[in-house]
């Protein structure tokens, strides 16, 4: 039994690790989702504006983020708000907060994303409060272009599709759709020709390369040394799935390393 003891302790200290990691995130994360709710009952725009990723901040000024926020409240008080943690992936998280108003019944809900860097949880976006003209972390299209060439080369490659379908087959020619990060500049995959297309191309199916699916690059964003990539694989013709049953998609989170970006850790997945 000696010799095997060394064994053991590894096995219980790895297994301990991986059980206290999970609930060590989501509590974490509760108490950032709880000081959210605190802040947006009290009314304290100044203190949710910095709850936000740094990215946020430097292309959203805290002026026109008061307003909007001011414009979702509608002179309204709140009298109670909740927060519940609904999802910890990797470094990403996202957190359902309702409120409600005083002399109202129904709740009114927010929706959050967040993400884990420097020790950190921080907001990178709140549905329902902001909308699209918030866009940031997207100006550089450039290197979004070398993001979304680590996530194809990751999926590809690396296999990282079997996220999604461990048997799915990958076609000699990738059909890349890129949403408002424009032209191919960086995309190559050794092995592969990558065929980048306009999401328009997508409402003509028959003009397409004969590909089992399509990955289409839903969002691209970077957060300074961090950048998350959504992907959609999609079949190629509504309503005639073939290979995959539906459209299925992941996260990606990548970090800002010596040589480019480098794979971090996998996010949700749908």
């Amino acid at each position: 039994m000696g010799r095997y003891l060394p064994a053991v302790l590894l096995a219980v200290v790895v297994a301990h690790s991986a059980e206290v990691s999970r609930p060590r995130s989501y509590h974490l994360l509760e108490q950032r989702a709880q000081q959210f709710a605190e802040a947006l009952v009290a009314g304290r725009g100044a203190d949710i504006y910095e709850l936000f990723v740094p990215a946020f901040r430097a292309e959203n000024d805290f002026g026109r983020f008061d307003s909007t926020l001011a414009a979702w409240y509608d002179g309204r008080r709140t009298s109670i708000g909740r927060a519940r943690v609904q999802n910890v992936s990797g470094i990403g998280g996202s957190v359902a907060t309702w409120v409600v108003f005083r002399g109202e019944i129904d709740y009114s809900y927010v929706f959050g994303s967040w993400l884990f860097a420097a020790d950190s949880w921080r907001l990178t976006w709140l549905s329902n409060i902001i909308d699209q003209s918030f866009q940031y972390g997207r100006r550089d299209t450039a290197e979004l272009r070398r993001v979304a060439t680590a996530a194809l080369r990751h999926l590809v490659l690396d296999r990282g599709i079997r996220a999604i379908h461990r048997r799915l087959p990958i076609p000699d020619t990738l059909v890349v759709v890129l949403r408002d990060i424009g032209g191919t500049g960086e995309l190559a995959v050794p092995g592969h020709v990558v065929v980048a297309v306009e999401p328009a191309r997508l409402r003509r199916p028959t003009d397409l390369p004969g590909v089992p699916y399509l990955f289409d690059f839903a969002l691209v964003r970077i957060f300074d040394d961090v950048a998350l990539c959504a992907v959609d694989l999609k079949p190629p013709e509504q309503g005639r799935p073939g290979t995959l049953d539906r459209r299925r998609g992941l996260q990606l989170y990548f970090r800002r390393g010596p040589g480019g970006w480098e794979f971090l850790t996998q996010g949700r997945t749908w």
